[in-house]
This record gives C-alpha cells, structure tokens and sequence, in this order.
C-alpha cells in the first residue's frame, strides 16, 4: 500500500516563487521562497485577494502591474489555459519596520489552471524576480548610448583622424587614457 503525501510542506519548501489561488484570486497557499522575495508573512496574505496584497503602487502613476495581471488570471479563468506573461514591473511595498515604501521589481509570470473533471479548482500562480537582469539590461542600454553619444561628440568636433581623436582624450582625461591605448 502507498502512504499517502502530504504536499504542503513540499510545495512551502520549493525553490520557486508560487501562490495558489482559488478563482476568485484569493491566496491560499504559499511557498517560502515567494514569501522571502516579496518581503511577506504567511499569515499576512493567506486567504486575502491577491490585488489586497500587492497593490499598485500608488506613486506610480503609469503603474499597470494589477491590471496584467488581473488579465492574465481572468484569461486563465475563462479558457482553462496556461498563461505566460511578458516581463512586468509590478512594485511591491516592504514591511512597515523597513519603512513600507515600494520597491521597484520586475517578474516574469505565468498562471496554470489546476483542473478538475472540467471545473477550475485553483490558479497556480509562478513568478521569476527577473528585477536584476532587467537593471543589467538598462544599465547595458544606458553604456551603450553614452558611448555612442561620445562617438557623436568626437566625429562631429571635426576630427578626421584617430590621432586627432587621441589627442583630445589626452587633453581631457590624462595618462588614464595613454595606460588604455588612447
């Protein structure tokens, strides 16, 4: 005879970040690693809805992270299908005694429909905190536009020569630029 598993404490110790939801998107489960990455408590956001626990954040006015996701989830409701969402930012507020201010963070989610002889039984909601790759990706954007704006500044100056070009890193940044080849 097989005994049979208890899941809960499997699901809560999972390395990945997931909720479970009923359909009307209230939080009934929880793993540890989704409650470390938003700063939460198990007893703050169990049988809550999950628009209560993670608002918007209200100084963001461009803020659309609630209205994705409410979207997603309402599309899995309706076709009993997976849903993968595009990268979002979607803040979260810390806990009061690190000031609850929202912390700017960036997910990447996808909503599975937990089904049931044809009924919606709960929503599995699954995250990745993608928040460093995207800060790595706008500060590679950013690099790569300040160094095509010096490109811009050096050609449209007149020089017709890299000597000439030299010179003038000479004159602005010193022996740094003549240890780099400049």
């Amino acid at each position: 005879m097989v005994k049979e598993i208890d899941f809960k404490p499997i699901f809560e110790a999972a390395p990945s970040l997931n909720l479970i939801l009923l359909p009307d998107f209230t939080i009934v489960a929880v793993s540890d690693a989704y409650l470390n990455a938003t700063m939460t408590r198990r007893e703050d956001i169990l049988d809550r809805n999950i628009f209560d626990v993670f608002p918007d954040n209200p100084d963001d006015h461009s803020a659309d992270g609630v209205k994705n996701l409410r979207d997603s989830l309402n599309r899995v409701v309706e076709k009993l299908v997976s849903d993968a969402m595009p990268i979002q930012k979607y803040d979260i507020r810390r806990p009061p005694e690190a000031g609850a201010e929202f912390e700017v963070r960036y997910w990447s989610p996808v909503n599975v429909p937990v089904v049931i002889n044809g009924e919606l039984i709960n929503i599995i909601h699954r995250v990745e905190d993608v928040t460093e790759f995207v800060r790595l990706q706008q500060e590679r954007t950013e690099l790569a536009g300040s160094t095509h704006a010096k490109n811009n500044e050096l050609t449209s100056s007149g020089w017709t020569d890299r000597r000439d070009a030299r010179g003038h890193l000479r004159e602005r940044c010193g022996s740094r630029c003549a240890r780099h080849g400049g």
